[in-house]
């Protein structure tokens, strides 16, 4: 559907977080459009990299999670936007064009479901003093990863991961990995992948 906007070019179309830096550095593109779940590195940790490395590259979420909290740690990491996938065409190119203006955009729908999290964030839930890495290892345990598993997607040792495990639980709390799996479930912390064909992770437009 952007191909067919005259004002936007197409340089670049990456599914790998650790590929976009490569076509970051050979495009060098104004904006990237950028889905959260990656392959070799998670949105975030790709968010704080862009962001880092090439600061005049503005960055607009376009992700299938709906929920406050990924729009605050995405703003929080770099990102300029926030767009839900479920908004239409229309929606997703006013995003694109006021972050290209250097202006940070939300949806109405986003900035509702931020503002109504906000809201009952009066008595903070406990999963929002995690950090990344440490929010990034509790859904992926809640997911059904092993930890051997969720060592080879964020490249990190076994022993990494399972010191990131302890400090979630103690955290929240908890004492095992059911208890954190039901937690995730009533805070909606389950990552929802999208299906394979529907991964065009990062969008790269100029």
């Amino acid at each position: 559907m952007l191909r067919d906007q005259a004002e936007l070019q197409i340089v670049a179309e990456s599914s790998d977080g650790l590929d976009t830096l490569a076509l970051c550095r050979e495009h060098a593109p104004d904006l990237m459009l950028l889905d959260l779940s990656l392959g070799a590195m998670n949105g975030m940790d790709l968010i704080q990299r862009v962001s880092k490395e090439f600061p005049k590259i503005r960055i607009l979420v376009f992700s299938g999670f709906e929920e406050g909290q990924y729009a605050v740690r995405a703003l929080k990491a770099g990102a300029s936007g926030f767009v839900s996938k479920l908004q239409m065409l229309e929606e997703l190119l006013l995003a694109i064009q006021t972050v290209l203006q250097g202006k940070n955009y939300l949806s109405p729908s986003m900035a509702e479901s931020l503002a109504n999290w906000v809201q009952n964030s009066e008595l903070k839930p406990l999963h929002q003093d995690l950090t990344d890495r440490e929010f990034q290892t509790v859904q992926m345990i809640a997911a059904g990863l092993k930890t051997s598993e969720i060592g080879a997607a964020l490249c990190l040792s076994v022993k990494t991961v399972s010191t990131y495990r302890q400090r979630a639980l103690q955290k929240l709390g908890l004492h095992s990995n059911s208890e954190l799996i039901a937690y995730a479930i009533r805070n909606k912390l389950l990552r929802r992948e999208p299906m394979a064909e529907e991964t065009g992770a990062a969008k790269l437009a100029l």
